[in-house]
C-alpha cells in the first residue's frame, strides 16, 4: 500500500473520530502512504451517546483487506492517554496526531444547557488537550511530531444555534497556535485544518447533492503532516477540493493619544470610528510578538507633554504626529511607474518586464512611497489652516537610498515636518518622510521642499539647516548629454501614480492657476533625469545608485522634449533638465551621487557623450570559459564544412561576460571559405553578448533564444535577423560531435568525431549478427517481425538492411525496397553509439537522429537482436556495438510525476494504433510540457505530431508551444476537471509560442484515462 510519492513508511498515526467521515479518509491514505494507523471511535451518534467497536473495525479491517497496518481503539478522547498507549504497545512510537473527534449539541443560545455546552468543550477541546498532552512527551523525545486541530467555519465565523460548538472550536485554533510555539523547536509542527464536508455530523445540515466530500479534504491534511512539510501554526480552510490560508489582519488604526498624559475620550472614539474601521490598508499579524510591538511603537512615539500656550507655529508642526502610512505595491505598479516616466523598449527593458533577470525599481519610484502621507495627511499639521493649500508647488526633492527598492511588498511611511520657514510672499515647508519594510528596516528617505504661495508669515526667518541644498554645476560644458521628447498624454500617466492634481489634466483648472495648459508632473520630469543619468553612467545598475536632488524652476507641457544635461565629478553627476523648444532650465541644481566613482559606460544617438573604448577579452580568463572549448571545436568542424559559408555570409561577434563584464571576444566570419573563427574579436555585423554558462546552454539547445533574448539574457546589436542563422552553426557543430546529444563542456570534454570510414561501420554491425543468427537461429526465438534500416551519412542515403525473423533462420539482406513492418532511419554514426548504449535512443528519438515509422512497438525488440550477436561483435572492430537499445514505449524521468503517467498512456495508446496518420491529421505542431511542482520545474514532456507517428519522450527539445503547468493541474486539465481557459486566465497554464495550437490537445487528453495514475 506505500505510496512512491509523499511516502509515510515507518510513521505512526493516531487519528481520533475515524471510524466514519474525514477520520476514516485519513486513516485509509495514511495506510496506503505506508504509516501503521491507530483507528480511534468511541462509535456512539454525532451527539456523544452510545458506543460501539463496529464503526472503527470496520475501517481497520479495509485498511488490512489492503494489506496495511491499522490496530482500533474504542476509547474517548477524554482519556487521551489510552489512546496513546495503544500506539506505544503496538508501534512502539507516534509521529503524528490528527483530533479529529467532535460531537454537535446544537441548540440557540437561549435554550443551552450546560450539560450541551460541557459536553462539547469535553469531546472538542479537553479531548484535543489529553489526546496531544499523552502523545506530547513521546514526540519531545524523538524530536520529531506532527499535530492537526480540527477547527470549522462555524468557529471562525459563527453559526446561528452552534455558540457551544463554535467557542470550542475557536479554541482549539488557540491552542494550536500556542503549541507550535513550543513545540518548533523540537520539531513538532502543529497546524489547524477547517474543513466543510459532508459527514455523520453534517448530513442534515446540507441540501442533497453538495459535492463536499471527505476525500476533498485528506489531501490537505495528509501534507501537512508530512515530514517534507515546514508548515506550522497555519490555520487552511479545505472544501471541495479548495484550500486556501487564513490568518488575522489590523486595520491601519490610528493614536487618539495627542500626548503622554492625555486620555481618549468616547467622543474621540465617536469621531474616528470609521478610520479605526478602514481595512483598505491593513497587516497581517503573524505572531504575539509582532502585534505587541505594533501597538508599542504607537504608543512610543507620543510625545511626552503637550507643547506650551506660547510655542511657535514651527514648534506646533514638529511637535504633530502624522499618522503612519501603510501600504502595499506588487511588480505591475512599478512598471507603470517607469512607463510613466518615459521607459520603453528595448533600452529600458530591466525596469518594465518583471521576468528579465536583471528586473529593477527606478530609485525615484520613492517619491511615490513618500506622496500621499505628504500631500494628503499633512491637513492636519497645526498652521496649515492659515496657509492657502491649494497654492501648494513642489519646489524640491531629495532621495536618498538605504537598500535597492524591492520590486513588490508591504511597508510603512512614517512622515514629519522638520521645518517652516517664513519668504515673506510665501512659506517653505521641509517634510521628510521614512519607508520602512515588514521587516522595519528602513529602504529609502525623502525629502519633499513644498512652497505655499501667497502663504507668507507663517514659521522662522533665515535658512533651513536641516535642508538638503541643491547645487550648482561645473563651469564647463556638460560631459554627456541625453534628450528626449516626452508624450503629449504623459500627465495623464503619471496621474496614476497617485498624484490626482487636476492641475496637470484639467484646462479649466490650469487657466485658474495661471498656466495656459496643464503642465507635466515635476517628479515626472525628476524621474526623466534620473533615467538618462542611469542609463549613461551605469546602465541601470541601480545597486550603485545612493541619492538624487533636484530643484524643481520651470514647468513643462506634456509633449516638449527634454535635455538632461551632464557634469560626471567621480562619484556624483551633476545634472539640470532643459525644455528644447524654449531653453527654459526646469530642474536645476541638481546632482546623483553613487556609491563608486563613475564614467560613460555608452553613447546611444540621442547622447552627445564619446562612447568608452571597447571591453577587451581577458586573454588570462578566455581558457577557462565553457565557451572557448566550444569555439575550439566549432574551429575544426568548420573547417570540415565549407558550404556552410555560402548559407550564412555574414560575421557574428560574440561577447561572453562572466559577472556581467566581457571576458573574452569571438568572431565567427562566414564571408571566407573555410568559415574562419577567431578569438581576437573584430567587426561583425550582428554582435551577441551573453554570460557563458548561457551561451553553452544557447548552443546545446537547452537554452530557447527567444526566451533568453525576452528575459535580457542574451543582448542583440546589429542586423539582428542575421541571429536566426545561427541554429544551422550550432546544428552542425552539434551532428559533427561524437558519443551523445548534447555539446559536451567542462567538466565533461568535448570530443570531435574521427573521419568518416571508406565503408560502413553499420555493415560491420550487421554482418556479425547474421554470423550469430545463422550459427544458432534460436537466439532470438521472441521475435517476430520484418525490419528495414535505412542508413544515412550527411543526411543521404548510403544503403540499408532488412532483417527477417519470420523466417528460420532469420535473414539480414541489403534490398530496401522490401517492405518491412518497421522501419528505421538512422545515420551510421548514430546507429553503431546506439548499439553500443553510447547514446540515449528516447533522446534521439525526440532528436530526430532515429526516425521510425510502421509498427513502432516493435523497436522494442531490437534489444533482443544486437544482445544476440554480442559475442560475434565483440570480436570485431571498436566501432561494433556491445549492447543494443531502441526506441521504446516507455517514458523515463521520473515516475511519480502525474504528468509521467499521462504521456506514458497516450504513448501506449499511440503505439498501438494502426494508422496515426489519419487519427492525428488535425494536429500538426510539436509541444514542449514544463511540469512543475510547488512552482519548481520537475519535469518535461515533449509531444511532436510534426512527424508521423507522433512521437511522446522526455523534453527539452524544439517546440512550437510550450506550456508550464503544476503537476496537479495537468491530470485535473488531462481529465476535464479543469477549464483551459480558465487555468489560462488565472496563470495556472503559461503558454509561450504559437498558443492557438493548445486548442488541439482536447484529441490528446481524450486517450488519457484517470484510473491509469
Amino acid at each position: 500500500m506505500a505510496s512512491t510519492k509523499l511516502a509515510f513508511t515507518g510513521r505512526v498515526a493516531v487519528i481520533t473520530g475515524a471510524g466514519g467521515g474525514l477520520g476514516r479518509e485519513y486513516a485509509l491514505e495514511f495506510a496506503r502512504r505506508g504509516a501503521s494507523v491507530v483507528v480511534n471511535d468511541l462509535g456512539g451518534n454525532f451527539k456523544g451517546q452510545g458506543k460501539s467497536a463496529n464503526l472503527a473495525d470496520k475501517v481497520v479491517k479495509e485498511i488490512q483487506d489492503e494489506g496495511g497496518q491499522a490496530v482500533a481503539n474504542y476509547d474517548s478522547v477524554e482519556e487521551g492517554e489510552k489512546i496513546i498507549d495503544t500506539a506505544i504497545q503496538n508501534y512502539g512510537k507516534v509521529d503524528i496526531v490528527i483530533n479529529n473527534a467532535g460531537i454537535l449539541r446544537d441548540r440557540s443560545f437561549l435554550n443551552m444547557k450546560d450539560e450541551d455546552w460541557d459536553k462539547v468543550f469535553q469531546v472538542h477541546v479537553k479531548g484535543a488537550f489529553k489526546v496531544t498532552k499523552a502523545a506530547w512527551p513521546h514526540m519531545r523525545k524523538q524530536r520529531y511530531g506532527r499535530i492537526i486541530m480540527t477547527t470549522s467555519p462555524a468557529g471562525l465565523y459563527g453559526n446561528f444555534g452552534q455558540s457551544n460548538y463554535s467557542a470550542a472550536k475557536m479554541a482549539l485554533l488557540g491552542l494550536c497556535n500556542t503549541l507550535s510555539i513550543e513545540g518548533k523547536g523540537r520539531n513538532i509542527f502543529v497546524n489547524t485544518i477547517a474543513p466543510l464536508a459532508m459527514t455523520r455530523m453534517t448530513l442534515d445540515v446540507f441540501p442533497e447533492g453538495t459535492d463536499l466530500q471527505p476525500q476533498h479534504i485528506c489531501p490537505f491534511v495528509i501534507y501537512l503532516c508530512h515530514e517534507d512539510c515546514q508548515e506550522t501554526g497555519s490555520l487552511v480552510e479545505a472544501a471541495g477540493g479548495f484550500a486556501c490560508k487564513t490568518r488575522l489582519q489590523r486595520s491601519q488604526g490610528m493614536q487618539l493619544r495627542q500626548f503622554v498624559a492625555d486620555n481618549p475620550t468616547v467622543e474621540s472614539v465617536a469621531e474616528n470610528w470609521s478610520r479605526l474601521s478602514d481595512f483598505s490598508v491593513s497587516t497581517p499579524v503573524d505572531d504575539n510578538q509582532a502585534g505587541a510591538a505594533h501597538i508599542m511603537e504607537q504608543i512610543r512615539d507620543i510625545p511626552a507633554s503637550p507643547l506650551p500656550a506660547n510655542a511657535t507655529a514651527l514648534e506646533r508642526m514638529q511637535a504633530h504626529r502624522i499618522p503612519d502610512l501603510h501600504f502595499a505595491y506588487t511588480s505591475g505598479d512599478v512598471i507603470r511607474y517607469a512607463l510613466s516616466i518615459g521607459a520603453g523598449l528595448p533600452d529600458d527593458l530591466p525596469f518594465i518586464y518583471e521576468g528579465h533577470s536583471d528586473f529593477c525599481v527606478i530609485p525615484t519610484f520613492a517619491s511615490v512611497m513618500g506622496q500621499d502621507s505628504v500631500f494628503k495627511d499633512i491637513v492636519g499639521v497645526p498652521g496649515f489652516d492659515q496657509i492657502d493649500l491649494s497654492r501648494a508647488v513642489h519646489g524640491e526633492q531629495y532621495i536618498e537610498l538605504m537598500k535597492p527598492i524591492p520590486s513588490s511588498g508591504e511597508f510603512t511611511t512614517r512622515t514629519r515636518v522638520v521645518d517652516c520657514l517664513d519668504k515673506r510672499k510665501f512659506t517653505q515647508v521641509i517634510i521628510e518622510s521614512e519607508v520602512m519594510d515588514s521587516n522595519n528596516d528602513v529602504v529609502c528617505k525623502n525629502q519633499f521642499v513644498v512652497l505655499f504661495l501667497g502663504s507668507g508669515g507663517i514659521g522662522r526667518r533665515g535658512k533651513s539647516d536641516v535642508q538638503v541644498s541643491a547645487l550648482p554645476p561645473p563651469r564647463r560644458a556638460p560631459d554627456a548629454v541625453c534628450e528626449e521628447k516626452t508624450g503629449t498624454n504623459q500627465a495623464a500617466y503619471y496621474r496614476l501614480n497617485g498624484d490626482p492634481n487636476p492641475l496637470h489634466i484639467d484646462q479649466d483648472i490650469a487657466s485658474m492657476v495661471g498656466f495656459k495648459e496643464p503642465i507635466l508632473h515635476g517628479l515626472c520630469t525628476y524621474g526623466y533625469g534620473l533615467r538618462h543619468i542611469l542609463k549613461t553612467y551605469v546602465k541601470h545598475d541601480v545597486s550603485l545608485f545612493k541619492s538624487i536632488k533636484g530643484q524643481f524652476s520651470k514647468p513643462v507641457i506634456p509633449g516638449q522634449t527634454l535635455v538632461t544635461e551632464m557634469w560626471c565629478e567621480g562619484s556624483r553627476v551633476h545634472f539640470q533638465v532643459k525644455v528644447k523648444e524654449n531653453g527654459n532650465v526646469v530642474i536645476k541644481g541638481g546632482y546623483v551621487d553613487f556609491h563608486k566613482d563613475v564614467t560613460p559606460v555608452a553613447a546611444s544617438p540621442s547622447t552627445s557623450a564619446s562612447p568608452p573604448p571597447p571591453a577587451q577579452p581577458n586573454s588570462t580568463g578566455a581558457s577557462n570559459l565553457k565557451s572557448d572549448q566550444f569555439f575550439t571545436e566549432l574551429k575544426s568542424v568548420l573547417s570540415s564544412a565549407p558550404d556552410l559559408a555560402k548559407s550564412m555570409n555574414a560575421a557574428y561577434l560574440f561577447q561572453i561576460t562572466v559577472d556581467k563584464k566581457i571576458e573574452a571576444e569571438y568572431l565567427l566570419d562566414f564571408k571566407q571559405s573555410p568559415p574562419v573563427v577567431s578569438n581576437q574579436g573584430g567587426k561583425g555585423d550582428v554582435t551577441i553578448k551573453v554570460s557563458d554558462d548561457d551561451f553553452v546552454k544557447l548552443a546545446d539547445g537547452k537554452l530557447n533564444p527567444m526566451q533568453a533574448f525576452m528575459q535580457g539574457k542574451i543582448k542583440v546589436s546589429g542586423q539582428i535577423a542575421l541571429a536566426q542563422k545561427l541554429d544551422t552553426v550550432f546544428k552542425t557543430a552539434k551532428s559533427k560531435v561524437a558519443a551523445g546529444d548534447s555539446i559536451k563542456v567542462k567538466p565533461v570534454s568535448m570530443t570531435a568525431t574521427s573521419s568518416t570510414a571508406t565503408s560502413l561501420k553499420s555493415e560491420t554491425l550487421f554482418n556479425d549478427l547474421k554470423a550469430a543468427l545463422s550459427s544458432d537461429p534460436g537466439l532470438v526465438k521472441t521475435v517476430k517481425g520484418t525490419f528495414c534500416f535505412q542508413i544515412t551519412e550527411k543526411g543521404k542515403s548510403v544503403g540499408s538492411y532488412h532483417l527477417d525473423f519470420n523466417s528460420t533462420p532469420p535473414e539480414i539482406t541489403s534490398n530496401e525496397k522490401t517492405k518491412a513492418d518497421v522501419t528505421i532511419k538512422v545515420s551510421d554514426d548514430n546507429l553503431i553509439l546506439l548499439a553500443d548504449g553510447k547514446l540515449n535512443p528516447m533522446q534521439a528519438f525526440m532528436q530526430g537522429k532515429i526516425k521510425v515509422s510502421g509498427q513502432i512497438a516493435l523497436a522494442q525488440k531490437l534489444d533482443t537482436v544486437f544482445k544476440a550477436g554480442k559475442k560475434q561483435m565483440e570480436a570485431a572492430s571498436k566501432a561494433a556495438p556491445t549492447t543494443a537499445t531502441a526506441p521504446t514505449t516507455t517514458l523515463g524521468g521520473d515516475s511519480t510525476l502525474k504528468a509521467h503517467a499521462l504521456f506514458s498512456t497516450v504513448k501506449s495508446k499511440i503505439a498501438e494504433m494502426k494508422d496515426t496518420t489519419s487519427a492525428f491529421s488535425t494536429i500538426k505542431g510539436a509541444f514542449l510540457f514544463k511540469v512543475t511542482r510547488a512552482q519548481k520545474l520537475a519535469g518535461e514532456f515533449l509531444l511532436n505530431f510534426n512527424q508521423s507517428p507522433p512521437v511522446i519522450g522526455l523534453g527539452p527539445g524544439p517546440a512550437d508551444v510550450t506550456l508550464t503547468i503544476e503537476d496537479d493541474d495537468l491530470e485535473l486539465l488531462a481529465t476535464g476537471k479543469l477549464n483551459p481557459m480558465h487555468a489560462f486566465m488565472n496563470q495556472k497554464l503559461k503558454a509561450k509560442g504559437k498558443v492557438m495550437l493548445a486548442q488541439k490537445l482536447n484529441k490528446v487528453f481524450d486517450m488519457y484515462k484517470p484510473s491509469k495514475l
